[in-house]
This record gives structure tokens, C-alpha cells and sequence, in this order.
């Protein structure tokens, strides 16, 4: 039986045991321990699961860094690694105000610092994020785009992102261009800064300010649902959810769902949105993900997952966000004109940042994305077809490299 001690604001709260690859539980200490979610008051009774709770897996490593925690996990216990030894990992490294320890322990300080300039000062700075990622891969963040959690003088509490050049180059430009092009339209959101050539981005953390945590929590957790669950469910019931906890949070919230149809972001999932003391957090992981060829919502609205038109917003503040149809087309339209007046700023952004792989048409393809959303035409000769191509390329490049004929890849 593998057991860890769960911590809330650094105070023991209860114990998380597994007793078989598909039996775990948690019992909290004493009634007058903290909750460790917004779903799992607290109670006498030992809560049983089929999986680790999905309170917890909102602290799991995903993608490249769960690559990398896994491989240091084989390599140090010498044996098939499992969920617990993650968590016990990363349990004193992560994004949120919940940590684990092995029973007994305390909480261990992380005292490693980071220094942006590591990564600003390099020739090659994906080698540079590599090698400080071979550093700072203990953390505990979600995200299949490789990351890492990192704490540095200059610039508080950091996560730290860079891209698959194979199937989403320039994403760290696009993020930044979309959440600074949502700030300036007013709504709260992580601050966002691009490295030197455009390679890297550094997101400032809003749950942690200095050694102080906030109490965040994503959807997936609040709703009881593991993280491959993320995409299932309705932006309807996201209002909901939300609407219980802190009604005041259902305006913020429209403008974010208005704001992700508009660039045409497909990745807005339940993870994707979090309370954050009592209220909706700032937004977070926000971009055109329809210059790589997703398009379409990552959850359902009105039925459907095709991109809302402006009667289906309309429709959704109404009913579920407190808003009065003139209320909602105010935002709507606001938002509308705020994007097309920042749309003619995108090409600089690819002048700016000429060193990352097709950053052009993936700008450009971004930029007819938002002219679209927001009820323009396509007006470049560039398709998405185009965009497609030029990724199936570099795969293939990729694999010729590796030693492969196209027969052993699947396209």
C-alpha cells in the first residue's frame, strides 16, 4: 500500500492511500482540517476512488515534463513508476495551494532560483530551455506543451513554456500576442513576456506571490472529473458551476468565453478555467489554436462545438450569465472592435521574432482567424491546408532524420 500526506496551506490535512492499481482513498485528519476541494468537504468518512481523486490529478505533470518526472522516477527506484510516486515528486512543486509528502515528512522548501537571462543571453535558446528544464522538471503543472514551474528574483513565480516545433511552432508568440491582445481589452489575465527570440515564455503565476499560495482550484477538480475528462462538458455548465460559487463572477466570465470564440481558441477546457479564492481566476492559456488546424470549441455550447455565433453568445448571457441581451452584444461588440483594431499589430510580431520556423504563415493564418471570428472574411491567399502541408513536411523531415521511412510513420 502506497500512502502520501496531503497539505493545504502548509498544514496536514489528511492522508491520500492507495491499495490496488485501482483503489485509492483519502481521509481527513480531523473535522477541523482544511478542505482540499471545493468537492470534497470535509467529513469524518474515508472517501474511496477508482483512480488518484481528481482533486489531486490537477497536480499531475503532462506531456514532455511528465516524460521527463517518469524517467528520473525509473532510473532512481529502478522499478515501474505509478501515479503516487508522481505526486510525491512534484507533491513540494506546484500550482495550487495543496502538497504531498511521504507520511511524516515535511514540506521541503524549494530554494532552487531561475534566471530568465539563462534562457535571454543564448545563442540557442531551446537548448538553453532544454537544459534548464533537465533542472526544473520536479514541478507539478499540467499542459501537454513542455513546461516547467520555476521561482526567480527578477521576475517572482514563473511558469515556464516552449512548443512542439512538429505540431504547434511559434505557440509561445501566438499565447503572448492573444493574452496581451485580451488585456488590452480589459479582462484580468496572467501577465505573459516572450524571450529574446521569441522561443520561450515566461507566464507570471497569480496563485503564489512570493511564499504566499492562493487557494485555486480548476474546474475538472471542482466537478469530480480526471484530466482526461477536460473536454467533456458544456460551457453552460461552466456558468453554473461557476454561478454557485461567486455569482459576481459570471460577467468575467462571458467576456472569457466570448473572448476564446472570437480568437478561435479550441483549447478552452475545463481546466482552463479556475476559482481562485471565492471567484473566477484570471485567465490563462489563451490562443488561436486554429492556426494549427484546431477549429472548433473545446466544449459544447448550445449543443455544439462548432465556433457560437453572436445570437448563441447572446443567448448564453443571457440565460446563464446574468447578463440582458444589450449587455451582452455591448461586450460582444466591444471586444470585436478591440480585436480588429489590434489585428494590423500581428505582422510586427512576426518581424520581431523572424528565427522561429514558419512564425509567417502561422501569424498569418492566426491574424484571418481573428478577422473571421470577428465577422470579417478571409481575405489571404494562405489556407489552412497550407499551414497543414508545411507541419507534415517537418514531420517527415523529422523522420528521415531518425532513421525511419514514411511507412513506419502515421501521418
Amino acid at each position: 500500500m502506497s500512502k502520501l500526506d496531503v497539505w493545504k496551506k502548509r498544514t496536514r490535512s489528511g492522508l491520500l492511500s492507495q491499495e490496488s492499481k485501482h483503489s485509492f482513498s483519502y481521509t481527513y485528519n480531523e473535522l477541523s482540517s482544511l478542505p482540499v476541494s471545493i468537492s470534497m468537504p470535509t467529513t469524518k468518512l474515508k472517501r474511496e476512488f477508482n483512480e488518484v481523486p481528481p482533486a489531486f490529478q490537477a497536480f499531475m505533470p503532462e506531456g514532455e515534463l511528465l516524460k521527463e518526472v517518469v524517467s528520473y522516477l525509473e532510473g532512481k527506484l529502478e522499478r515501474n513508476v505509478d501515479d503516487m510516486d508522481i505526486l510525491a515528486a512534484v507533491g513540494n512543486n506546484n500550482v495550487g495551494v495543496l502538497s504531498f509528502t511521504m507520511p511524516g515528512q515535511d514540506i521541503k522548501p524549494m530554494n532552487q532560483l531561475f534566471s530568465p537571462d539563462s534562457i535571454n543571453s543564448a545563442d540557442d535558446e531551446l537548448s538553453a530551455f532544454n537544459s534548464a528544464m533537465g533542472e526544473f522538471f520536479l514541478s507539478g503543472v499540467s499542459g501537454v506543451q513542455p513546461k516547467f514551474l520555476a521561482k526567480s528574483l527578477a521576475m517572482n513565480n514563473l511558469i515556464v513554456k516552449s512548443y512542439d516545433p512538429y505540431a504547434f511552432p511559434a505557440s509561445t508568440v501566438v499565447e503572448h500576442v492573444c493574452m496581451e491582445l485580451a488585456d488590452k481589452l480589459g479582462l484580468n489575465v496572467a501577465r505573459t513576456t516572450l524571450s529574446k527570440q521569441g522561443h520561450v515564455l515566461f507566464v507570471e503565476r497569480f496563485d503564489k506571490d512570493g511564499d504566499s499560495y492562493g487557494d485555486m482550484e480548476e474546474l475538472c477538480s471542482i466537478l469530480s472529473l480526471g484530466t482526461l475528462k477536460k473536454y467533456e462538458g458544456t460551457y453552460e455548465n461552466v456558468a453554473k458551476t461557476i454561478g454557485r460559487i461567486d455569482s459576481e463572477s459570471l460577467r468575467p466570465l462571458f467576456k472569457q468565453i466570448v473572448f476564446h470564440n472570437l480568437i478561435r481558441n479550441g483549447d478552452a477546457h475545463l481546466k482552463n478555467f479556475a476559482i481562485l479564492d471565492g471567484k473566477l481566476s484570471p485567465m490563462y492559456d489563451a490562443l488561436c489554436t486554429a492556426a494549427w488546424g484546431d477549429n472548433r470549441l473545446a466544449l459544447y455550447l448550445g449543443g455544439s462545438k462548432g465556433w457560437a455565433k453572436e445570437k448563441m453568445l447572446v443567448r448564453f448571457g443571457q440565460e446563464f450569465c446574468n447578463l440582458t441581451a444589450n449587455e451582452a452584444k455591448t461586450v460582444i461588440a466591444d471586444m470585436k472592435d478591440g480585436i480588429l483594431s489590434e489585428t494590423g499589430n500581428i505582422e510586427a510580431y512576426a518581424q520581431q521574432y523572424s528565427g522561429l520556423r514558419h512564425i509567417g504563415p502561422v501569424l498569418e493564418n492566426m491574424k484571418e482567424h481573428l478577422l473571421c471570428g470577428c465577422g470579417q472574411k478571409f481575405q489571404s491567399e494562405l489556407s489552412l491546408v497550407s499551414i497543414k502541408e508545411l507541419l507534415k513536411k517537418d514531420r517527415l523531415a523529422q523522420t528521415f532524420n531518425d532513421g525511419m521511412t514514411p511507412d513506419d510513420m502515421d501521418m
